[in-house]
């Protein structure tokens, strides 16, 4: 679905022509944040730090479980010093390298460390049922507040601080949501888990084709106005674009993923 939506997304924002044919190419091999080409949509980011997230993975799995989280840790903690410094110094090398794996990758951290928890069985009380829950809600928010400008410019000197911060607490409470999940009795999980699980199916689908609709929907509905109001705008897009996400996982990604399935048998 990414590379269909790239070619489409493109071929609108770009038209045909060898801007187009160039930054396919670079999209294609997910080096969209390394190499100066036209943008064919904003979110399309994150796909080139996920694949250098997939190359990076390896170094970190080299070992038995144990010493791949203390080498997650580590990394981590590393990273999150350097971002600092390197934000506190420099605000715009900061964004310049914000993309990259080195700044995301505590991000990542935070879902491998809980995975790491969910597979060893690690028995955290506080982290289960309503009250890990509700704990994930409170970091997730806390997380987000503190990516906020009023906040860095609360901190004056030092904000650097929730600018690196807020985006892995945001991703640490997103995991510990996920990990308490999964340890919730059946009849209440049953509750979360089928609405999340149809969320899951269409999730990347949804992200892929999101920004476009984002974009232009004002154009698409009858509501647009100056000054249209942005959690309208939010709102009418989730529900055009949540049955053209289940299309797009219903022809695209599960067309793949059973042919993958097949090729793995």
């Amino acid at each position: 679905v990414y590379y269909v939506a790239a070619i489409l997304i493109g071929l609108y924002n770009l038209g045909f022509n060898w801007e187009f044919v160039k930054s396919i190419v670079v999209h294609f091999l997910y080096l969209q944040n390394e190499l100066p080409i036209k943008e064919i949509s904003f979110p399309f980011w994150s796909l080139g730090t996920e694949f250098q997230f997939y190359l990076f993975l390896p170094i970190l799995l080299m070992s038995g479980r144990f010493n791949s989280v203390i080498r997650t840790i580590i990394v981590a903690l590393v990273l999150i010093t350097v971002n600092v410094i390197i934000c506190k110094n420099s605000l715009e090398t900061f964004k310049f390298l914000q993309p990259g794996i080195l700044v995301r990758f505590p991000q990542f951290a935070c879902g491998m460390l809980a995975y790491w928890m969910y597979a060893g069985k690690t028995n955290i009380s506080f982290k289960q049922g309503w009250l890990g829950f509700i704990l994930g809600i409170l970091i997730c928010f806390s997380g987000r507040i503190l990516m906020s400008q009023e906040m860095a410019d609360a901190f004056g000197n030092w904000a650097a601080l929730p600018i690196v911060i807020g985006p892995i607490l945001l991703a640490a409470g997103f995991a510990l949501l996920v990990y308490n999940l999964l340890f919730f009795p059946v009849n209440e999980k049953s509750i979360f888990l089928r609405p999340l699980v149809f969320v899951g199916q269409i999730s990347f689908s949804f992200y892929v084709w999101h920004d476009i609709f984002l974009r232009e929907s004002p154009y698409l509905t009858v509501f647009y106005k100056e000054g249209f109001n942005a959690y309208l705008n939010f709102a009418l897009v989730a529900i055009i674009l949540t049955p053209i996400a289940w299309l797009s996982y219903r022809m695209l990604e599960t067309i793949y993923l059973k042919s993958r399935t097949r090729q793995l048998k």
